[in-house]
């Protein structure tokens, strides 16, 4: 016998375990080695830094997913901010503001919320890695904070994404003329369905995996036909976001009207009335819940190897060379 498993009993510990093996003079283990739990994670950490060195660019896609995000919801905001404010854009136009002078404010606009995104993101993540790491001071016993990295990927997700995002509604309030500050408020028409939308959605959605899971096909070829068919779907769910808006108000605004006493007009003015900024709006919530999924999905991915199960051993416990005597 040269190896022995050792599962230690309910209250007991591995260090009581260490001190009840024979020491030599020096206080090392005489002619046995014992293997803990934490021994198998270093290991395991180090494996997984050598075979796994693609971990960094999970973290600059995370960058990427979140600055796509942040440009759909940026967007959607000023988007609603101009539409809102047509005819106060337009007074300032008459008063003399130029156009130049109205572009810039919008995306004086888009910095302030550019400005409130990082510092009160960056502050935020730097307080729930302290939070984590006082709840686990055994996973971070040097402690933990956010890199030089990470700040600057910050930076660069708030000021880039938003800047890229204003510039549509920028240009759309410096096209504000002074005469539209005379225009009456228009009454919103009620929303025809868009049927060639929803068909050529559902025909684009459709054809990733109809191609890709053609029968027959190389798996090669389906390999290198996954991507380039991928945006298709991504567009088919984009133009698919309307007609399902207006399924699910006709279902549902009734009877979320009643539920709030509120008049039925003013839902479908919010919603049908405003059917691409209501899609935009869907469609950057939705960008951020899949951020949010995949951010938990890679991070539950990565922690399971690092995960002791009931079944491993507290201990093993190792005599060399020549094993235990018979008696």
């Amino acid at each position: 016998v040269n190896q022995v498993y050792v599962q230690l009993k309910k209250g007991a510990t591995a260090k009581q375990l260490l001190n009840a093996l024979p020491m030599d003079a020096n206080g090392k283990l005489d002619g046995s080695h014992a293997c803990l739990p934490e021994d198998y994670v270093g290991e395991a950490e180090a494996q997984l830094k050598r075979r796994f060195g693609r971990f960094p660019l999970m973290q600059k896609a995370g960058g990427m997913l979140a600055t796509f995000a942040a440009i759909c919801i940026v967007f959607t905001t000023l988007s609603m901010g101009v539409s809102e404010r047509s005819r106060q854009l337009a007074m300032l136009r008459a008063l003399g503001l130029t156009r130049l002078q109205t572009f810039l404010l919008i995306y004086g606009e888009a910095t302030l919320l550019a400005v409130i995104g990082f510092v009160g993101g960056t502050a935020l993540g730097a307080g729930l890695l302290q939070l984590t790491a006082a709840a686990h001071p055994e996973i971070y016993p040097d402690g933990i904070g956010l890199s030089m990295f990470a700040i600057l990927l910050a930076l660069f997700s708030s000021f880039g994404a938003t800047y890229v995002a204003a510039l549509i509604p920028a240009i759309a309030a410096s096209r504000r003329k002074p005469m539209d500050a005379l225009a009456p408020p228009g009454q919103t028409a009620e929303a025809r369905f868009p049927w060639l939308a929803l068909i050529i959605g559902l025909i684009l959605i459709a054809s990733n995996p109809l191609i890709t899971l053609a029968p027959g096909l190389p798996a090669k070829m389906r390999a290198m036909l996954y991507l380039p068919t991928y945006p298709f779907a991504i567009i088919g769910f984009v133009l698919v976001a309307p007609p399902i808006i207006l399924i699910v108000e006709k279902i549902a605004a009734p009877i979320v009207a009643k539920l709030l006493m509120l008049d039925g007009r003013l839902l479908n003015q919010q919603l049908s009335g405003n059917i691409w900024r209501t899609a935009s709006t869907a469609t950057a919530l939705t960008i951020g819940l899949g951020l949010y999924v995949t951010i938990q999905t890679w991070g539950s991915s990565m922690m399971v190897p690092f995960i002791v199960t009931g079944k491993c051993p507290d201990a093993i416990a190792s005599f060399m060379p020549s094993g235990l005597p018979p008696e």
